[in-house]
């Protein structure tokens, strides 16, 4: 089936491209040495090149630290939860900004099913934040790549633990011109603003028992340092892939689409009370609406897995699930000391709905099936 707005002769230009290479270009951003908890990093993409916003990818070291000696602090679930607002500049014009962009990521990867097979695909995403790996210091070193178990309290805070972002949920990953030509839209500039310590989880000491959360510590914080990002620029040495987009820029223009989220946040609430939240959205697609419920007040506390980090034996996601841990006599995820389902992430993203009577959903005042 032709399609009426895709000639024939464009097809067959495209079909006969060729003599193009693609070459990876390290970008740094306005801080590069040391950027620490709640500040803003801006990066320009290279002007006057054509990129692949598809390969941006933001690299780091982290290391966390927590005030008192016997808590160990650890990185939260997925690199990107470390990310509180992400924005995109266009010639100094803002495009698109997405607020509370890790809760949003958590929620997407909790609804796609990301599991315990995404460690070996997410690789430097910390797809499995209660394990950690040590490489010797010599290739005689017997223990090299060998696992650490981070629920263990004698287990040290993360140090200088190498990181990568490159899934992203804004246009860099859903435009319709994945690689355009910096060229056309002149200055383009990325915004990260970076969250607080409380997206940190601890394996220090217990805190109060029967409190339902175990707080291992105050006055933690984290740093991340060598922050660089990169990216693939296309060179073509065939003058049609140029020809072709200065006819089109030329005769009608080129318009760009992408999608995007928007997130609103309420303030917090007492159990037992009805709430409101209205949301003024101002667009022609609504794909998707994601509710969730946070706590209050996100203690730094320890992973939410029932019964694995209230002692020394705490044992990791990986084997918790694989026995059934949370299952056995005297780890019921009822057991309100333990306070956890194997979600294997910080208190900070743990969405609970837990005694919500019912909800209603209304789009331009109609009502959905009430749940």
């Amino acid at each position: 089936m032709e399609r009426p707005d895709f000639p024939k002769n464009l097809a067959y230009n495209i079909k006969n491209l060729s003599g193009f290479s693609k070459a990876t270009i390290l970008l740094t951003g306005n801080i590069y040495a040391v950027v620490n908890q709640g500040d803003t990093i801006k990066v320009k993409l290279p002007s006057n090149t054509d990129v692949d916003l598809r390969t941006f990818t933001m690299h780091f070291k982290g290391t966390c630290e927590a005030a008192g000696s016997s808590s160990k602090v650890h990185f939260p679930r997925l690199s990107s939860s470390l990310i509180k607002t992400l924005a995109v500049y266009i010639n100094g014009t803002l495009i698109e900004k997405i607020d509370n962009y890790n809760t949003l990521c958590n929620k997407l990867y909790d609804l796609d099913g990301g599991g315990v097979d995404q460690t070996a695909k997410r690789f430097l995403e910390n797809s499995d934040p209660s394990v950690g790996y040590k490489i010797g210091v010599s290739s005689n070193d017997k223990s090299a790549g060998a696992r650490i178990n981070k629920c263990l309290v004698a287990t040290a805070s993360d140090t200088k633990q190498k990181f990568m972002v490159n899934s992203w949920l804004d246009f860099l990953s859903a435009s319709s011109c994945p690689c355009p030509d910096t060229n056309d839209l002149n200055n383009v500039e990325i915004e990260i603003t970076f969250d607080n310590e409380k997206v940190l989880w601890g394996s220090g000491a217990s805190g109060t028992s029967g409190t339902g959360l175990d707080v291992v510590s105050t006055g933690a914080s984290y740093e991340l340092e060598d922050v660089k990002f990169t990216i693939s620029k296309i060179i073509f040495n065939n003058p049609t892939y140029y020809d072709m987009k200065a006819s089109k820029l030329l005769s009608s223009g080129l318009i760009i689409g992408y999608q995007t989220y928007i997130t609103s946040k309420q303030a917090s609430f007492p159990k037992g009370t009805s709430v409101n939240v209205l949301t003024t959205v101002n667009t022609t697609s609504l794909d998707k609406i994601i509710c969730c419920l946070q706590p209050a007040d996100s203690p730094l506390s320890k992973l939410q897995l029932a019964g694995a980090n209230n002692d020394a034996s705490g044992l990791p996601f990986n084997q918790l699930f694989a026995t059934n841990y949370a299952a056995s006599a005297g780890n019921a995820i009822e057991n309100a000391v333990d306070s956890g389902d194997l979600y294997n992430q910080s208190v900070y993203f743990k969405s609970d709905a837990t005694g919500l009577v019912s909800s209603s959903i209304e789009i331009d005042n109609t009502p959905l099936m009430p749940r």
